[in-house]
């Protein structure tokens, strides 16, 4: 099942957390829009935690996994699909750490992940 981490963000920051119970392979597909100017410059980055988002930890400590810098072709096709493998985690959330753009924009990130053999 993929999750929406965010939905037509304008601006930067992190999404809500999203429980994923030890996946160790995940797949983000960033897309963005825009009207009445362009994007720029885009990064946005896969955070993991192991600490428990939905119970007693009312402020997980959330790491990179992986930032994702926008090349221009990726700017030009308005999205990118990125892996990223083993880096297992109980909870992931995107994060937009850079957005540079003119005119309205609003960028989407859809989560996919798999457990890999990791068995509980």
């Amino acid at each position: 099942m993929a999750y929406v981490l965010i939905d037509a963000a304008a601006t930067t920051g992190a999404g809500a957390a999203q429980a994923v119970r030890f996946v160790e392979k995940h797949t983000l597909q960033i897309t963005f829009t825009n009207s009445g100017g362009a994007v720029t410059a885009l990064e946005v980055t896969l955070e993991g935690t192991l600490d428990n988002v939905r119970g007693d930890d009312a402020s997980p400590t959330w790491f990179p996994l992986k930032p994702y810098v926008f090349t221009a072709a990726n700017i030009t096709d308005k999205g990118a699909m990125i892996h990223i493998v083993n880096k297992p985690v109980i909870a992931v959330r995107a994060n937009i750490t850079t957005l540079t753009d003119s005119g309205t924009s609003a960028v989407t990130v859809k989560y996919q992940g798999d457990e890999g053999g990791i068995r509980l």
